[in-house]
């Protein structure tokens, strides 16, 4: 029962310590917004974002990112050059 109680709280310092989780490219996009020397704003969004994310609550220097956004997905609801989109 003891080595029980051990390993269940060791494995809840292990869950804690690290938080690890996958990007959902339904749900996610991300937003950008490019100045132009203040003559012309531009705003849009990529939707095609996908990758891992874990983060080290203990040290966050440890911490690592592997996400990918497909170039192709994005939109600014402005009419494209051809060879843009």
């Amino acid at each position: 029962m003891k080595k029980n109680i051990t390993t269940l709280l060791l494995s809840i310092l292990v869950v804690s310590a690290s938080i690890a989780q996958t990007v959902d490219s339904e749900k996610s996009i991300v937003n950008f917004k490019i100045d132009n020397m203040k003559i012309n704003t531009v705003e849009g969004t990529f939707s095609g974002m996908n990758g891992n994310v874990n983060f080290n609550t203990n040290n966050p220097a440890n911490s690592t990112f592997d996400v990918r956004i497909d170039a192709s997905t994005v939109n600014t609801d402005k009419i494209m050059f051809k060879n843009f989109k």
